[in-house]
């Protein structure tokens, strides 16, 4: 995409970005080679430009066309689009076996500073497919650009019930139909396909001024389809703000590299937020990561969990419809409030407005996805399906470190301590703090290696004079040496600082089920009791 600013030459001006002309402000049509012979023009005003420069700029030296046929005619269009006169030239002059000369003074457009877009409507994209039945192709192509820009997360999307009645046959301005549906922009366009290639034109138009943000070509193998829907997406975003939306995009990375990104994610959606503070969707990834640094605990969950409900919420006053502000508040209410059925309310009504949405139903294959089937196996006790589960995550991205955790504590479901030692060691290793050393505590202990579980409590406590540290930590690895009233005493120090990882770490705990404090426990964080431990 060109992104020089418009040159205007009398009553026409060149749109480089849009790949336009405009007449008194409204597009005049020209086609593409036309339009590249004037843009070479303009790019040398008052100068010549020779028959081989615009020979190598139009056609390439491997394309066999009649050049002086095809030069000739595109020249011609263009003095009939412009008005002008080939004997009694005001624009374009011929210097016979040459080339051709730019007479007008020219002059760059200054850009305004953009303007707010804050909503936005996908018109229905036109069906140029040779078969008219393929209108079903255009219409579902159309829908999955609405649900793939909803996640962009700053904009407010208009629903395709509203849209469709501007589907063929209603021919109204832009301007009139922003006014009409209350939007800052317009994205409309055209999609073809055949059994090999899908191909989309698309345009940006902010509604106020007409004025032309983006436009884009596409040609992808249809197999590509779901790519391209985000490609376009993406594109998109960009005019909004680019550096927040960049420094957002930053922030999401971060935060899918669980433990090791979740410090950084958090710096790139609060600076997104500082560029854009409408910004919906980094509201939404600093809510999220906020969250995951109480989990993993980096920082004390009654601070982090608040947080990530003011940001959630935030979220939802700039877009009541986001699903991921839906799917942190599930979160905080599950894990900090120890709210289950609220919890599922709002996990219920994030899948209810974005049913694919990636946190709250997790793409089949990715690391995120293994990692979280993983953690569900673990907690079912089905161990052998939570360490394949791990493998499939790690083989994916071989440093995920949240895999390793879950097949760390895995293997020490099946009491296969060597491989869980060698898993927790490893994660530690990428990630070190307190969360990999109490589970690695806790495999001590369970597999009667006493001095080194005591040897982790050292350490905890060293820590926690440095840096927060959880009293979860300290519980997990006594109880793996098996001492119920130290257990249950950091536990207390847990509930009483509600600890989400309380809530999480509780299958570290089954040794003592039968203890009227573990009951006792459970009720309070709201979970349900378990079933009675075998022999008992």
């Amino acid at each position: 995409m060109d992104v020089r600013s418009p040159i205007r030459f009398g009553a026409f001006e060149v749109d480089f970005a849009s790949g336009e002309l405009r007449k008194h402000g409204v597009r005049v049509r020209l086609q593409e080679q036309p339009f590249q012979v004037l843009v070479a023009l303009l790019d040398r005003p008052r100068e010549v430009v020779s028959r081989e420069d615009l020979q190598k700029r139009l056609w390439p030296s491997d394309v066999v066309v009649d050049f002086d046929r095809g030069l000739n005619k595109a020249i011609n269009r263009l003095r009939e689009v412009l008005e002008d006169d080939a004997g009694n030239p005001r624009l374009i002059e011929t210097l016979p076996q040459r080339g051709y000369r730019f007479l007008a003074e020219v002059q760059n457009t200054p850009q305004p500073a953009p303007s707010r877009i804050a909503s936005i409507a996908v018109l229905p994209l036109e069906n140029l497919s040779d078969n008219p039945s393929d209108e079903y192709f255009s219409d579902g192509m159309t829908d999955e650009l609405i649900g793939e820009i909803a996640r962009i997360g700053s904009l407010r999307v208009i629903s395709r019930t509203s849209i469709m009645q501007y589907k063929k046959g209603i021919r109204k301005s832009l301007p009139v139909i922003a006014r009409e549906l209350n939007v800052d922009a317009i994205l409309e366009g055209t999609v073809s396909h055949s059994h090999q290639k899908v191909r989309i034109t698309a345009q940006l138009i902010r509604a106020h001024d007409d004025r032309h943000l983006w436009s884009e070509r596409y040609e992808r193998p249809v197999a590509d389809i779901l790519a391209l829907q985000s490609e376009v997406a993406r594109a998109i975003a960009r005019p909004v703000n680019p550096e927040a939306y960049d420094a957002f995009l930053k922030g999401t990375f971060f935060l899918h590299q669980g433990i090791r990104g979740t410090g950084r994610s958090i710096e790139f959606f609060e600076q997104a937020i500082e560029l854009d503070p409408l910004l919906a969707g980094a509201h939404v990834g600093l809510a999220e990561a906020l969250c995951f640094s109480g989990i993993f605990g980096l920082r004390p969950s009654a601070e982090t969990y608040p947080e990530a409900r003011l940001a959630a919420l935030k979220a939802l006053q700039l877009d009541d419809s986001n699903a991921g502000a839906h799917n942190v508040l599930a979160d905080v209410k599950q894990g900090y409030d120890w709210d289950l059925a609220g919890a599922e309310s709002e996990f219920k009504r994030a899948l209810e407005l974005n049913p694919s949405h990636l946190l709250t139903r997790l793409r089949p294959v990715s690391p995120i996805s293994y990692v979280s089937r993983a953690m569900v196996f673990f907690r079912a006790r089905r161990y052998d399906e939570a360490i394949q589960a791990s493998r499939q995550a790690l083989d994916l991205d071989p440093s995920n470190v949240n895999g390793l955790w879950w097949q760390g504590v895995s293997y020490a479901g099946k009491r296969d301590f060597p491989n869980s030692v060698t898993a927790l060691t490893k994660a530690l290793s990428m990630a070190d703090g307190p969360l990999f050393r109490g589970y690695l505590g806790f495999v001590f202990g369970q597999a009667g290696e006493r001095a080194k579980a005591l040897g982790i409590l050292k350490e905890l406590a060293r820590l926690s004079g440095e840096r927060f540290v959880s009293p979860v930590d300290f519980a997990v690895v006594h109880a793996g040496l098996g001492d119920a009233d130290s257990t249950f005493l950091w536990l207390e120090k847990a509930v009483q600082a509600r600890e989400t990882r309380i809530e999480l770490a509780s299958m570290y705990f089954d040794s003592f089920r039968s203890d009227p404090r573990y009951v006792d426990l459970i009720r309070r964080l709201g979970l349900p009791l378990p079933a009675p431990a075998e022999g008992t």
